[in-house]
């Protein structure tokens, strides 16, 4: 039965392989077509059939034989044109500093044949890389936005990049105690993650009433928690707004006398 012999399974873009017919019968007639992104530099006739990279993207060739006891259609036979594509990085957004995470370099297609990756981020301190080909573990260890790129190589070179940005934040929470409160309440920032809770320099907390009009205001605190003083304030619902870095989180006071 007739079929492709040789070739190639990655094809560079202006670069050309023959591709041959096995187990011809004598007296046969051909044509070669192919289903995009390449060429035939020296015309679709002839056994075997030069072929030509033009863009990037899955390629393919095929084959009508005609022959006195009728016409058969070849397997068609494939292969990759080009860099390889990469479409997109997934992975998790938001994620929590010091909780290493997997990402995803997402390919076109694996017949591409990439032999290698690429990561990055920006910025890049404090963020540790460990690439596993296509995916890749990622730990943050300060909170903010950041870019991540990822590219592939294959024998005709890298990709663009593919890029994500991830949102690391901190994991902080606010505990305020009594709440309701009457003459005097806590406030404190808590985190599950020692590591973080140890990293904290400093903070700031804003105090909103039901109007929104500026109550209490601290700033530069050094300490994990701070004390307010409410017994002049007026029953009702007051909103507490932590500043910790970029990162902002919120949390109601009860004042009740």
């Amino acid at each position: 039965m007739p079929q492709y012999s040789g070739g190639t399974d990655l094809l560079c873009i202006g670069s050309t392989s023959s591709f041959s017919i096995t187990n011809l019968a004598p007296g046969y007639s051909l044509h070669h077509w192919n289903g995009g992104n390449v060429t035939f530099p020296n015309g679709n006739t002839s056994n075997p059939v030069l072929v030509s990279g033009s863009s990037q993207g899955q390629g393919w060739v095929q084959a009508v034989i005609n022959t006195g006891a009728g016409q058969y259609t070849v397997a068609a036979k494939t292969f990759w044109v080009g860099i390889p594509t990469v479409n997109s990085i997934t992975g998790t957004s938001p994620i929590g500093v010091y909780q290493p995470a997997t990402y995803y370099a997402e390919l076109s297609s694996f017949s591409s044949l990439p032999d290698s990756y690429s990561w990055a981020t920006s910025p890049s301190t404090g963020v540790t890389i460990t690439s596993y080909g296509h995916y890749a573990s990622i730990m943050f260890t300060q909170p903010g936005w950041y870019q991540m790129v990822a590219k592939a190589h294959n024998a005709c070179g890298w990709s663009s990049y593919a890029m994500k940005m991830v949102n690391v934040i901190s994991g902080y929470s606010m505990a305020i105690s009594p709440n309701p409160a009457t003459g005097e309440t806590t406030v404190e920032l808590v985190n599950d993650n020692k590591e973080v809770l140890a990293l904290l320099t400093e903070w700031d907390y804003e105090i909103y009433d039901s109007m929104q009009s500026l109550k209490e205001k601290k700033t530069k605190l050094k300490a994990a928690q701070t004390n307010v003083n409410t017994a002049s304030w007026k029953d009702g619902v007051y909103i507490v707004r932590a500043k910790i870095g970029d990162e902002v989180i919120t949390e109601k006071l009860i004042v009740k006398h």
